[in-house]
């Protein structure tokens, strides 16, 4: 017997949730700059944007949307709320 068909589903996944750490983890610690396969060094804060484009590029299948949005939610969190920043 063959198994049902599956109705047509949409998700993100984990790589939404990934990008967003690895924007906090840059931001928490402060990273001026990564090593980009040792050959030359990027702004840490580019990294993120990089490594997206780079993972879309090879794989184009994967949830643009979910990793920009991962990346924009980090930002998000990594950034002081606004009645914190004027004081």
């Amino acid at each position: 017997p063959s198994a049902p068909p599956q109705p047509p589903a949409c998700a993100a996944g984990l790589s939404a949730i990934l990008f967003a750490l690895l924007v906090l983890y840059i931001a928490r610690l402060r990273i001026p700059s990564f090593p980009l396969c040792g050959l030359l060094t990027i702004p840490a804060l580019l990294y993120p944007w990089l490594l997206l484009l780079l993972i879309q590029a090879f794989v184009p299948s994967v949830s643009l949307l979910g990793h920009v949005a991962g990346v924009l939610a980090g930002h998000a969190l990594a950034s002081p709320p606004a009645s914190r920043a004027a004081a």
